[in-house]
């Protein structure tokens, strides 16, 4: 079965495309991987893996205009990774595109729920092991399907009093109403006042009952250009390692950790959404 991992945030900037691109290359030795760039304001993977044409994006896919096959992009061979087993697909960067994603979010488009509830995790017939989703920080109707369908929901925070007070009240009000496990990601963690970064840890566990197990990233000076393909390929950096320890160190030999107890068919994902807008309507 296909394990669907989420990537947010709550403000740009926080290092969430760096964070998604090199988990994707890290799980890409334990199957076959699909990272969607679901960020329609800050899209980089054209950066990262730039191509001269493309059949479709990822907002084509979104809206039932086309499908993963056409979407999605081998690009293994690029960053030594096993063939086959390290797949992207692009949002489009266009300023057209980009408002035309905005409306669907704010407007609730009902294809987006018809092209989650369908959606098939598979490439070229091949079932895919794992699928990750790089989310924009401030999208709604989107946010909320995606953690609906996922397994693992990494929040990415930045260690601040306004990003903490954020996703908390992202956790209130979306995160503890889905069964996916939630694991907050503290990035650019300062070296010199650790205090404060156990500050912070200690709120998100006094108001998160399920966030035991925070993940915290030192600032890397280097990476503050963003993620390139050289970064992503040789996997040398210590940001590759302290992710790899994060994410795999509970992961068993012959199958990933991603699987949530609870079964998350996304079968009535219309009801399951009218559950996390409207809580006090469901038993």
């Amino acid at each position: 079965m296909t394990s669907v991992i989420s990537f947010q945030h709550a403000r740009g900037g926080s290092g969430t495309s760096l964070i998604s691109m090199i988990s994707a290359k890290i799980l890409s030795s334990f199957g076959k991987v699909a990272l969607l760039e679901m960020d329609f304001l800050n899209p980089l993977l054209h950066q990262v893996f730039p191509q001269k044409t493309l059949k479709a994006h990822v907002n084509d896919f979104i809206f039932g205009e086309a499908s993963l096959d056409d979407v999605l992009v081998d690009v293994g061979q690029e960053v030594d990774a096993k063939p086959k087993n390290f797949w992207v697909a692009y949002m489009n960067p266009l300023e057209g595109a980009r408002k035309r994603m905005e409306f669907a979010d704010a407007t609730r488009d009902k294809r987006i729920t018809k092209t989650f509830e369908n959606v098939s995790w598979r490439v070229e017939g091949m079932p895919l092991d794992f699928v990750m989703l790089d989310m924009a920080p401030w999208s709604n109707y989107l946010n909320d399907i995606t953690s609906i369908i996922s397994d693992v929901v990494f929040f990415i925070i930045r260690p601040s009093r306004l990003e903490l007070t954020l996703f908390l009240h992202r956790y209130a009000t979306q995160l503890s109403r889905i069964i996916a496990k939630v694991v907050p990601i503290i990035n650019f963690c300062p070296s010199d006042d650790e205090e404060y970064v156990q500050m912070i840890i200690k709120r998100l566990q006094e108001n998160c009952p399920e966030c035991k197990n925070v993940i915290t990233i030192p600032y890397y000076q280097d990476l503050a250009s963003g993620p390139s393909k050289k970064l992503i390929k040789d996997c040398s950096h210590p940001i590759c390692r302290d992710l790899s320890k994060a994410i795999l160190s509970p992961v068993p030999r012959e199958k990933p950790f991603f699987k949530n107890s609870k079964n998350h068919e996304t079968n009535g994902l219309v009801e399951r959404l009218q559950a996390i807008h409207y809580p006090e309507k469901t038993p």
